[in-house]
């Protein structure tokens, strides 16, 4: 990474861009690549964890995965990957700019929040359908519980 950033910084100020100049553009051009990259690889762990989920779904006798499934649990699990490599990454590329590198740092620690709240969500309304189909349970205030429970997690 540091290679590509003084390579890209080098070619930079040889095109006449003062040192601050090529230190913005340096870093746009990173974050778009980041992007990009972020992106594809987004696409690629959810497909890859869709079709693992959905071949262990279908081999095993138990509706429980198929309601992770139907309650987008996996999809959820799949934004982990593209959120560790950006967390990881924008120091690098923002290392010119430590104030705006903590500003993304935050933002994304807030997505990592809200990522891990909707996973919690799935999961837990995958099981308030799991216990609805019992029928120990088809008279038990199971929707409440799981409403104190995201109360709880919120």
């Amino acid at each position: 990474m540091e290679s590509l950033q003084s390579w890209l910084n080098d070619r930079l100020l040889t095109l006449g861009l003062s040192a601050h100049t090529a230190d913005i553009v340096e870093a746009i051009i990173l974050m778009i690549l980041l992007l990009i990259i972020i992106l594809i690889i987004d696409i690629i762990s959810r497909a890859i964890i869709r079709k693992i989920s959905s071949s262990i779904a279908s081999s095993s006798k138990t509706k429980f995965d198929d309601l992770l499934i139907s309650n987008r649990l996996p999809r959820r699990v799949a934004h982990i990957i593209p959120l560790l490599l950006a967390y990881e990454a924008i120091p690098f590329i923002l290392k010119s700019f430590p104030y705006y590198s903590e500003i993304a740092l935050k933002i994304l620690q807030l997505y990592g929040i809200i990522l891990t709240l909707w996973i919690i969500r799935a999961l837990l309304n995958s099981v308030k359908d799991y216990l609805k189909i019992k029928p120990r349970y088809k008279d038990k205030p199971i929707d409440s519980f799981i409403q104190v429970f995201m109360i709880f997690a919120w």
